[in-house]
């Protein structure tokens, strides 16, 4: 099963397009609207995008993860902080 697509979206990011198709704007309303991760999408800090073998080898984890769940989109360059509850971009 893939990501999904279409209105299936509206259910769990709002009114927003496909991911695909998403812009600047679109990530700021994510940020702004304080959307919480769920089972297809998940946030992960700039750093994760290293070139060292942990790091690449954590890429792989994650993709796989989404990918033998419900499908999903990663979105690299927002951390999530925790204790708030709320989504950041990184600076």
């Amino acid at each position: 099963m893939g990501a999904p697509t279409g209105r299936s979206w509206v259910r769990y990011c709002g009114s927003m397009d496909e991911p695909w198709s998403w812009t600047e704007t679109d990530l700021l309303q994510l940020i702004e609207s304080g959307s919480q991760e769920s089972l297809v999408l998940e946030y992960k800090a700039s750093a994760a995008l290293g070139k060292s073998d942990d790091q690449k080898n954590e890429i792989s984890k994650d993709v796989s993860a989404l990918a033998n769940s419900a499908g999903g989109t990663i979105v690299y360059g927002i951390k999530r902080e925790v204790a708030e509850r709320r989504v950041w971009p990184c600076r």
